[in-house]
Order: structure tokens, then C-alpha cells, then sequence
């Protein structure tokens, strides 16, 4: 007979309910997955006659999920680049948020931007000056990076001439004024 059952909300938690679930079990199977990286870890946590502890990686690709084994090496490389897309959508989202609250018409450089990224500016010569332009060229960085990625540039950068100039600029504006037209 199985008996599917779930953890508590807390990581490392036992199954939830009754205590005699695990200690009556011959066997218990964790089942860990990870829909962004498209992966499935199953670890033998008890198995009353046999080696514990151990653990099976698959994959699966999208549509019907249909679980492939894969090395530990594949699994872990997959949760990097997993985590690496949610890090980067998590940096959209902030410079997005920054943007809208920025409300500028004519957009703002990278180095604007990375700044207003960074906080409020403390004052020069301290400590936390030194720490706030580290931050700066930090969001810089990744500003000159993002700047590549189509997700990002459709929606949040456009090539501009500023006022008084005569050579295109690269500049941030917020989604909504891109979405409406407005900046060309």
C-alpha cells in the first residue's frame, strides 16, 4: 500500500499528521520538485531492510512530463541556471519598480539608474559612501548586461537622442510609457 503524504511547512520538518505514518512505513520516499529548473529528486529516507539516504535526479522537459535520470552533476548545474533565471527576474522586477516610481520622461542613463538603484547617496568620504558606490557599480554591471537580453531591452531600454544632442543614447524608461508609445 502507499500512502502519499506531506511535509511540514518548515524545511527538514517529518510528514505531517499522525507519527505512526513513519515509524509503521517500511519505506519513505522524498520527492522534491523543482518546476523552474524542470527537475525531480527522490531521496530514500528509510527503508526498513536496505541502504538509506540516498537519492535519484530526473528531468523533464515541458509538456507531458516525462521523468529522464540524470547525473547529480546535471541535476545541480540545472538548479544553478535556475536559480540564476529567478535572480535575474527578481533584478527586472527591482529596476522596474525603480523605473516606475522614477516617472522620467526622457529616461535615465545607466549610471542614473545604477545609482537610484543603489539608494540614497550618504555622505562623501564615509565608509558607507564607499559601500553605496560599490553597490552603484554593481546594478551598473548588470545594467550594461541586461541591456543584451531582449526580455529586458524590449521592455525597459530604448536607443534616444537626448535634448541637445546628436548621438543616440541608450536609456530607462518605465514599461508603461514604453507600452503606450509614447518614447520612440
Amino acid at each position: 500500500m502507499i500512502l502519499p503524504a506531506h511535509r511540514g511547512k518548515t524545511p527538514g520538518r517529518s510528514i505531517r499528521g499522525n507519527s505512526g505514518f513513519g515509524g509503521n512505513a517500511d519505506v519513505i520516499l522524498a520527492v522534491e520538485a523543482d518546476k523552474a529548473a524542470r527537475t525531480i529528486k527522490l531521496t530514500v529516507e528509510k527503508m526498513r531492510s536496505g541502504p538509506e539516504g540516498h537519492s535519484a535526479y530526473f528531468k523533464y522537459e515541458e509538456g507531458v512530463p516525462v521523468p529522464v535520470e540524470i547525473t547529480k552533476a546535471e541535476y545541480e548545474a540545472r538548479k544553478g541556471k535556475s536559480a540564476q533565471v529567478d535572480k535575474d527576474a527578481g533584478n527586472r522586477l527591482t529596476v522596474e519598480l525603480e523605473l516606475a516610481r522614477a516617472n522620467v520622461q526622457e529616461g535615465l542613463s545607466d549610471k542614473e539608474l545604477s545609482e537610484r538603484l543603489a539608494g540614497e547617496e550618504p555622505e562623501r568620504g564615509t565608509r558607507e559612501h564607499e559601500v553605496w558606490r560599490a553597490e552603484a557599480g554593481e546594478w551598473r554591471s548588470k545594467l550594461r548586461t541586461a541591456r543584451n537580453k531582449r526580455e529586458w531591452a524590449k521592455r525597459l531600454c530604448r536607443k534616444v537622442v537626448p535634448n541637445g544632442g546628436s548621438k543616440y543614447v541608450e536609456c530607462w524608461f518605465p514599461p508603461a510609457s514604453l507600452a503606450s508609445g509614447r518614447i520612440h
